[in-house]
């Protein structure tokens, strides 16, 4: 767009991914569940693939942008996880989310602790196994002898052991 004074500025119309998901999950917070179901996805949606991943410098203007990204995502999918739940909305749609969180936030214990609950919500014991198998495994690849936290301990056991576990 050019002004009076012929010069030529960025449109407001052009924008990123990444403002657009921060976007979607900043209006989902205040949203109604349906909209802030639709929010999430489409927000979610929007990650292709690990953004910055071919840069191949070891300090980049990216380390802060992905930040950003990541808690969006994380916050997203988590959210997304929880109003599905609470909804019983397509729990398909809230397993995709987490995947497409993954791309930015690959060792968030928060995503394996959403897809545990969401499993357990479905019903899928086996899902909920592989999730929770992952999880140790990533944490004893980090940190030999890790292990998860007590609050996603509580939901394994509330999903695997109804009545064991906490709510």
């Amino acid at each position: 767009e050019a002004s009076s004074r012929g010069v030529l500025t960025l449109s407001p119309r052009v924008t990123t991914d990444l403002t657009r998901l921060c976007d979607s999950v900043s209006f989902a917070a205040t949203a109604d569940s349906t909209e802030a179901i639709h929010l999430y996805t489409e927000g979610l949606d929007l990650i292709e693939v690990t953004p910055g991943s071919t840069i191949d410098h070891t300090w980049s203007w990216w380390i802060h942008y992905a930040a950003i990204a990541e808690r969006a995502a994380l916050q997203g999918a988590c959210s997304l996880a929880r109003l599905t739940i609470d909804t019983r909305g397509d729990l398909d749609a809230a397993r995709h989310g987490i995947s497409q969180a993954r791309a930015l936030a690959p060792y968030a214990e928060e995503l394996y602790r959403s897809a545990i609950e969401l499993a357990g919500a479905a019903g899928n014991l086996g899902w909920a196994q592989r999730e929770w198998d992952e999880l140790r495994r990533m944490l004893s690849d980090l940190s030999p002898g890790m292990s998860p936290s007590p609050e996603t301990q509580a939901v394994y056991q509330a999903v695997m052991q109804p009545g064991l576990g906490a709510d």
